[in-house]
């Protein structure tokens, strides 16, 4: 995969654009950690990545986001861009084609915001995320209230960041998380269902009494007014898991207050 994201990099500064790998791919990449998908950002408009690859779909044209598929694979190329104001708590009402350094800055957290230059083997970091990958901390960008105010769905992103990772949360990331958890409601429970399971796989992973991110979440969840599972049924179903039984998480969502349970 490295090698035809690459490939993909070096065909757009053939065309006479700027390209870098993007997001948490470099993230991973600065761990010395394979990553599961590269995404690309480059200075091309949408209808020039469609001209200088055969195969394309557009998946987000609005956002300037275009899928390229090569050698079977498949990879998100963006534009540039900075967003225009949140209306819904989920995605920019608009967008405009930006530089390098505004998009990084409309990102979620420093570790996710960082590029890197595959031609020249260079990280390029606006935010300070190679700072705290090194401190393992998950920071929102600038002002943390704004950044969750412009997507709900952060406030879970930080919390399954740190389980992952087994990082911390900076400390005004989290106060932010606390102030604004209620209005987790506003978003699909779709969408927290799919970041709830993702932590809760996460979790079952890891040993339960050793993980700090357990902490974050249960905390979280008493500011959200959430009822929780013991972490003793945790170990139960890291247990269960170990024994190659059929246990999974399930959610149940109710607005304004989720329940969440093992079952």
């Amino acid at each position: 995969m490295f090698s035809t994201a690459r490939a993909l990099v070096d065909r757009l500064c053939a065309a006479g654009h700027i390209a870098y790998f993007a997001g948490g791919c470099v993230r991973d990449l600065v761990r010395g950690q394979v990553p599961k998908d590269i995404d690309i950002a480059t200075d091309a408009r949408p209808e020039e990545v469609q001209k200088i690859f055969r195969r394309t779909y557009a998946v987000g044209l609005h956002f300037g986001v275009i899928v390229v598929l090569e050698n079977n694979l498949q990879f998100e190329v963006a534009t540039f861009r900075a967003d225009g104001a949140y209306l819904d708590g989920r995605r920019p009402a608009e967008v405009h084609f930006s530089s390098p350094e505004e998009d990084a800055r409309r990102r979620d957290f420093t570790i996710n915001g960082m590029f890197f230059d595959p031609p020249n083997d260079a990280v390029i970091d606006f935010v300070g995320g190679r700072r705290d990958l090194s401190a393992r901390l998950v920071r929102a960008i600038g002002d943390p209230a704004q950044r969750f105010e412009e997507d709900r769905l952060r406030l879970l992103r930080a919390v399954r960041f740190a389980t992952v990772l087994d990082f911390e949360i900076e400390a005004a990331t989290w106060e932010a998380i606390v102030r604004a958890a209620e209005t987790i409601g506003e978003i699909s429970a779709e969408r927290i269902r799919e970041e709830l399971v993702r932590i809760f796989l996460t979790l079952l992973a890891l040993d339960a009494r050793r993980c700090e991110a357990i902490q974050y979440y249960a905390q979280w969840s008493k500011a959200l007014k959430a009822e929780l599972t013991p972490v003793s049924s945790w170990r139960r179903a890291k247990r269960s898991v170990s024994g190659n039984s059929s246990v999974k998480p399930s959610i149940a969502m109710n607005r304004p207050r989720p329940v969440v349970k093992l079952a």
